[in-house]
């Protein structure tokens, strides 16, 4: 781990709980925002989900289900609860 990073971790440890989850959420906001600035990783990562689901499809891997099936799966999950 970097000085740096070891010494913020160091000294955030020190925190109370609550401290901690507020600054976990802020760099996790400050990830969420890098990764709307720069969405190319995001587009590679979807394009690569898209051609790997395709080929499973192709291929036999997985069937598809009709939006119906999904809907109505995802109600009687859901009004179980």
């Amino acid at each position: 781990m970097a000085s740096k990073v070891k010494s913020i971790a160091d000294e955030a440890s020190q925190l109370e709980r609550r401290e901690r989850v507020e600054i976990i959420e802020k760099l996790l906001e400050s990830l969420e925002s890098d990764a709307r600035e720069d969405p190319t990783d995001n587009e590679i990562a979807w394009k690569a989900e898209l051609q790997r689901r395709s080929q499973d499809l192709k291929t036999g891997d997985v069937t598809a289900i009709s939006w119906n099936q999904v809907r109505s799966e995802g109600e009687r999950l859901f009004d179980g609860d």
